[in-house]
């Protein structure tokens, strides 16, 4: 469970901006993985947002990313809100079976920060 059963979940437009993939936020692909790092900005959440089908090229180019709002990002997908309040270093999946957010257990740093 992800928070005490009766407890409502706090408003997301309090948490701040985050980083999204061009995947996410333009093409509009599902988010099928997402982190939460140190916050590198006042204002930031910490969250990283993405398709998951990225290629190398375009993880390391910054034109392929933009800064949103996290509302902006749950707007799109509502299934990631009761995941927001996840510490930092959290790292979750999509389950294709369950269509449900996993923690990850294998990935690898793509160097955003």
């Amino acid at each position: 469970m992800l928070l005490p059963e009766g407890r409502l979940l706090p408003h997301v437009t309090d948490l701040g901006g985050c980083i999204a993939s061009h995947r996410v936020m333009v093409d509009r692909a599902p988010i099928r993985w997402m982190y939460r790092s140190h916050p590198v900005w006042p204002g930031d959440s910490g969250w990283r947002f993405f398709s998951g089908d990225e290629d190398d090229a375009d993880m390391v180019d910054p034109d392929c990313f933009g800064i949103y709002a996290v509302e902006a990002i749950t707007a799109f997908d509502p299934s990631i809100v009761p995941w927001l309040f996840q510490p930092i270093g959290s790292t979750l999946e999509r389950d294709e079976a369950t269509q449900g957010f996993v923690e990850a257990v294998a990935w690898r740093s793509v160097g955003l920060r």
